[in-house]
């Protein structure tokens, strides 16, 4: 299905939307599905009825995980993750790159590589982490992160349509986190497309309806 959420969600919906087989006595299903394509059949699905949990790692099952993988392949040197970085580093810093995580390992890793490589290239010979290789490793890591993997862009698409990215350009212009349609069409100049393009970021999970006026 090629990461397209719109292909997930057509496959799923048949499925997530049959009662007999859901509610079925004889059999106990349990259907684990990537978040943006279910929020594109979730009014049609009876989550109010049949257990709908978001799964997602806390940070501190996140810190317990990271710990115990440096515990590992440190041979047993490593017991607490916090002892790799030094002294100067402010807990402010630290919790930015759980932040950045999204809440799974996968990033946290890749995270955590980007600040390991900077170290080493600001000195190969220290043995903590600096709050200067935390600052650019986050950048490598913002830079050079695919957001097609969380905010897919369908397959079949023209090389000039909306997606992620384009997104993000129109975002970039707002001069508050959160926005009208108003405000958005002023700002950002998204003229009569401006419904277009926030139902669009809505069906990816890019932007929620807070429900203010």
């Amino acid at each position: 299905m090629k990461n397209n959420a719109e292909t997930v969600s057509k496959f799923f919906l048949p499925l997530l939307t049959d009662n007999k087989i859901l509610e079925n006595s004889n059999i106990q299903l349990i259907i684990s599905v990537w978040k943006i394509p279910f929020r594109r059949i979730l009014t049609e699905v009876r989550t109010q009825k049949h257990f709908c949990p978001l799964l997602s790692w806390s940070m501190e099952a996140l810190e317990k995980a990271l710990s115990q993988r440096l515990l590992v392949f440190s041979d047993g040197k490593i017991v607490d993750y916090k002892s790799l970085f030094d002294e100067s580093v402010q807990k402010e810093s630290i919790d930015e790159i759980f932040e950045l995580s999204n809440g799974n390992p996968r990033d946290l890793w890749h995270i955590l590589n980007c600040i390991f490589m900077k170290q080493y290239e600001i000195d190969s010979n220290s043995d903590k982490i600096s709050e200067n290789s935390i600052r650019k490793g986050i950048v490598e890591f913002v830079k050079g992160f695919n957001f097609y993997e969380y905010y897919p862009r369908n397959p079949k698409a023209k090389s000039n349509s909306i997606d992620i990215y384009s997104y993000i350009k129109h975002l970039q212009k707002l001069t508050t986190i959160e926005f009208t349609k108003n405000q958005m069409n002023i700002q950002a100049n998204t003229g009569s497309s401006t419904n277009n393009y926030v139902v669009g970021m809505e069906n990816i999970g890019l932007v929620v309806n807070t429900g203010k006026k």
